[in-house]
Parts: structure tokens; sequence; C-alpha cells
């Protein structure tokens, strides 16, 4: 790993995101949700923490049916595959 790079706790990094999907929850930006939702799955799954990514991309793919805001379907389909590929189903 080159020198210059700061390793960040994993446990700190999902909660930046929450407080990302807390401020869009705020401000009524509900389109980006599941853009956050994303981020906070990836980093679930690779904090080894499986069934938060899972429920993560459950909400995410419940508000882009909601809003109909289909952009960030295949980005979750691809996390989807990752968890569960993890989970052996």
């Amino acid at each position: 790993m080159p020198q210059n790079v700061v390793q960040i706790p994993q446990r700190q990094i999902i909660a930046s995101i929450e407080d990302g999907i807390a401020d869009c929850q705020v401000t009524e930006s509900l389109l980006l949700v599941p853009y956050w939702l994303a981020l906070k799955a990836e980093a679930s799954h690779l904090a080894d923490r499986t069934s938060e990514a899972l429920e993560a991309i459950r909400e995410a793919e419940t508000l882009v049916e909601t809003f109909e805001a289909r952009w960030w379907c295949a980005e979750l389909h691809r996390l989807r595959g990752g968890a569960s590929h993890r989970y052996g189903c």
C-alpha cells in the first residue's frame, strides 16, 4: 500500500455515509438516497456486514420503485449479486 494512503476505519466510513443519507432525508432530496444507500451497501459488504448491505439494497430498491428513479438499478443489481454470493445464495 502506498505510504500516503490513509486508512479510515470501516465503521467511520459507514457512519459518514449514514450522515449523507440523513442529510438527504432532512432536505427532502430523496432521489439521491438510493445512491447513498448503494454506497452504504458497498461499504457494509466490504466490512463483512452482509446483512446490513442487503438491507440497504432493499431500502434503495424500494425508493427506486417509489420514485421511478431507475438510474441506479444496475448498480443495485451488481451489489445484490456480490452480497448474495457471499451468503451463498
